[in-house]
């Protein structure tokens, strides 16, 4: 548990930090979406003298020499997984980095996002790769306090090391829905209508949404409705994309808009969705519940442990069975 700031987290660990290498890049050519300028913006903006650069895979060569010239230098790590044997040769390259860097002196931290790989394919090997993060690193990070026992636990790391730290606030812009929604029409070339209430899913597509299965639910909501499904499709999700362009052909109320969703567009989509779906059969940290929490949208999602912190937020809603989802979702959109 902490309620301290990154900056004081990583004073914890080297009081004369200076120097601090994060791990992926940041956009921030995003400054209102990408999650990693929203994390260090507050260090990138203050007058303390503290450098911060975001590597490439290919610039983790970089990690091995500058403990050696500053001692007190911080690698802050986050994604790590790997998806074909491609990506594992180069997770191996990291590895070999990341374990020289703290050969020489180095203080890691790792942010875990996600127990294990959403698409759930080699996690036996991530786990053991997780795990030997965890013993690698002098704080681990996560967003939830729901999450300290369960990382402690698959980790096998004392939750002693584990820190707390709420996740970024999305800024956010209010503009009027019949405007969003004439926006949001002429961007994605679709027919939202402004007397209907809107159920939304956006981010990425991928499997561990179980967006079909979203689809079949919300279709016994109410004859009044309409849906939209929006984001870019992630590698290996093409039969994902597929079906879901197959509901939105055979499916009136429904609209898929498969692409990236630009810093310019998004708050027009926001604005236009009544309530934002989520279907996660796992997470660990949800984006998208945050940014529709920094949109004041009423959310509904699973009742996992992970998310449960959410539970005193009034605008948040669990189910557990597709009975429940149905009839919560009947009372939202109810006039």
């Amino acid at each position: 548990m902490s309620d301290k700031s990154l900056l004081q987290i990583y004073q914890e660990v080297t009081p004369e930090v200076s120097n601090i290498y994060v791990v992926p890049l940041i956009r921030d050519d995003h400054p209102d979406t990408d999650y990693l300028y929203l994390l260090y913006k507050e260090i990138l903006s203050s007058k303390e003298n503290i450098t911060v650069r975001s590597i490439s895979a290919i610039s983790h060569i970089k990690l091995i020499i500058a403990p050696i010239f500053d001692r007190s230098t911080i690698l802050h790590y986050h994604w790590l997984e790997f998806q074909d044997w491609k990506s594992a040769i180069g997770i191996i390259y990291k590895l070999v980095c990341l374990a020289s860097f703290k050969a020489v002196g180095g203080h890691l931290i790792w942010t875990v996002h996600n127990l294990y790989p959403h698409n759930k394919k080699w996690i036996s090997l991530h786990k053991k790769i997780y795990r030997w993060m965890a013993s690698k690193a002098d704080r681990v990070l996560v967003h939830n306090p729901s999450a300290v026992t369960l990382v402690s636990k698959e980790y096998n790391v004392q939750e002693s090391i584990i820190r707390t730290l709420p996740h970024p606030v999305f800024p956010s812009q209010f503009i009027e829905k019949e405007k969003a929604i004439a926006t949001i029409n002429d961007n994605f070339g679709i027919s939202l209508d402004t007397e209907l209430p809107l159920i939304g899913c956006f981010g990425a597509i991928s499997s561990y949404k179980h967006l079909p299965e979203l689809i079949r639910l919300v279709s016994h909501v109410s004859n009044k409705k309409q849906m939209i499904i929006a984001g870019y499709v992630k590698k290996g999700m093409h039969d994902i994309h597929a079906q879901l362009l197959k509901h939105s052909e055979s499916e009136e109320w429904l609209n898929y808009h498969n692409g990236f969703i630009s810093e310019s567009t998004l708050p027009y989509l926001m604005n236009a969705i009544d309530i934002c779906v989520f279907n996660f059969d796992e997470i660990l940290t949800s984006g998208g519940i945050e940014m529709a929490l920094a949109y004041n949208k009423k959310i509904v999602a699973p009742r996992l442990e992970s998310l449960i912190d959410y539970e005193s937020n009034s605008n948040v809603y669990f189910f557990e069975t597709d009975g429940e989802f149905v009839e919560l979702m009947k009372e939202l959109i109810t006039p």
